[in-house]
């Protein structure tokens, strides 16, 4: 007996319009998001602001020398003297509020059960775009960690000339007990100290315990303990400090616990694929000294040493 082509056509069609049915039902299924914890903090950083208000004065008296000297150019001066002095052709300029350099809104992310961490950093910056253009402008970062019993995966999402590209790092975990109450809060040093319980303190309605912290952020902050194993703490609040400079203050204006948080937050956009780096040690030096060098070496001034050896 011969098979009808059209009936055979019709079950084709009716088998895959079946299957599709299914796989999008599937699909919808599959879920989106998962249960954890979001912090929402603000805060600010004194440094930062004194700091942009020495470059803004700094920049513009270097912008007002460089036009004095452009202004006795010779008519016969060489394309790359005149191209030089274009920029600074229109004066000075300077955009934006100076009082806002400095302001920070922080979001942090748990996923309770996978035990991965994320944070969304919106800061407020100077911007200096020539040496006679400076704006106030916002800088966004992004971080993501994975965590394991030996350590945690760091991605890291860096803007530059190049464009927008992930760092995936691989850290080993401190076995300590700073490590224990920390997982997922701060990243930790071998050196890493926790104080006692210092007091307490309430913000956006959450109780939390005040401690000192050291190794590789050096400070105060305010832990509330959570009611899953992993982060175990939360930071509520907290302040950075370098010698007698306080880096960073903030505070949660927010706190919501066994919220909905979507998939994506936890990982890197499918179609980024992250650049991958080697395992590092876990390091006995303090963060906060590097970056004090760093400031040493682009301003002259080392915020932990200089300026603080009168108590």
């Amino acid at each position: 007996m011969t098979e009808c082509p059209v009936f055979s056509r019709l079950v084709f069609t009716l088998a895959m319009t079946l299957l599709l049915v299914s796989l999008s039902a599937q699909a919808k299924d599959v879920p989106q998001t998962l249960e954890g914890i979001h912090v929402h903090r603000s805060g600010a950083s004194p440094y930062f602001l004194n700091a942009a208000k020495v470059t803004l004065k700094t920049a513009e008296a270097q912008c007002a020398l460089l036009k004095s000297v452009c202004a006795t150019m010779p008519a016969g001066a060489s394309v790359r003297d005149r191209a030089a002095c274009a920029p600074v052709a229109g004066g000075f300029s300077f955009s934006g509020n100076l009082t806002d350099v400095g302001k920070q809104e922080t979001d942090e992310y748990f996923a309770t059960e996978l035990q991965m961490a994320a944070r969304r950093t919106k800061k407020t910056v100077l911007q200096v775009k020539s040496v006679c253009e400076i704006a106030v402008a916002e800088q966004e970062s992004t971080d993501i960690w994975h965590y394991t019993p030996q350590g945690y995966t760091h991605y890291e999402l860096k803007d530059s000339k190049q464009g927008r590209n992930w760092v995936r790092t691989q850290h080993q975990r401190p076995a300590s007990k700073a490590n224990a109450l920390l997982a997922g809060v701060l990243p930790l040093s071998s050196s890493s100290t926790v104080s006692p319980v210092l007091g307490h303190k309430t913000y956006a309605g959450h109780t939390c315990e005040v401690r000192e912290i050291t190794g590789p952020w050096m400070g105060t902050f305010c832990l509330k303990t959570t009611a899953t194993p992993f982060p175990g703490h939360v930071t509520l609040a907290g302040m950075v400090v370098a010698g007698k400079d306080t880096l960073l203050e903030d505070a949660a204006t927010e706190v919501a616990e066994k919220v909905r948080l979507p998939y994506a937050y936890f990982y890197p956009p499918a179609g980024e694929k992250p650049a991958g780096k080697p395992v590092l040690p876990v390091s006995s030096e303090n963060a906060t000294q590097k970056w004090c060098a760093k400031q040493k070496i682009k301003t002259g001034v080392n915020p932990c040493t200089d300026g603080n050896t009168n108590d």
